[in-house]
């Protein structure tokens, strides 16, 4: 279970923006994540990541969506401010969800996912992930 738990802590921080030309602004851009698996008696630690988007990348939709080729982004809607999207993941541990976030501009975003793991032989995990993104500075040259 702890394996999962560390992977699903990956793929939860992973999944943070699915962006637009006009969503985000070029940047070095750090991410807050908190995984809570419901049910669980211990939970996966809060994580901060960062990453660089260039002018090249934040021009494509999904920018930061899991590059994982046993996923699947679907359903992707950017109405307003605020996108949605579903997921489906293949493998042993067969990974469907949804999730949305909220643009604050084009500087912040915060958002949350419901993710569902099924792994044969055992009962079905649900996990619920939030989630917060601010761009910090230029990135580093």
């Amino acid at each position: 279970m702890k394996n999962h738990i560390t992977a699903l802590g990956f793929f939860c921080t992973t999944l943070s923006v699915a962006a637009t030309p006009s969503s985000m602004q070029e940047g070095l851009w750090e991410t807050s994540s908190q995984a809570t698996i419901l049910g669980a008696k211990t939970q996966a630690p809060p994580s901060v990541t960062r990453a660089c988007y260039t002018q090249n990348d934040v021009e494509r939709e999904n920018v930061a969506i899991p590059k994982d080729e046993r996923c699947a982004i679907n359903d992707y809607q950017l109405v307003g401010n605020t996108a949605t999207w579903t997921i489906a993941c293949a493998g042993n541990e067969k990974i469907t969800g949804n999730g949305s976030l909220t643009f604050h501009g084009r500087t912040a975003y915060s958002g949350s996912a419901k993710l569902r793991m099924v792994i044969e032989g055992q009962p079905d995990i649900h996990i619920s992930n939030s989630y917060s993104a601010k761009r910090i500075g230029d990135c580093p040259r």
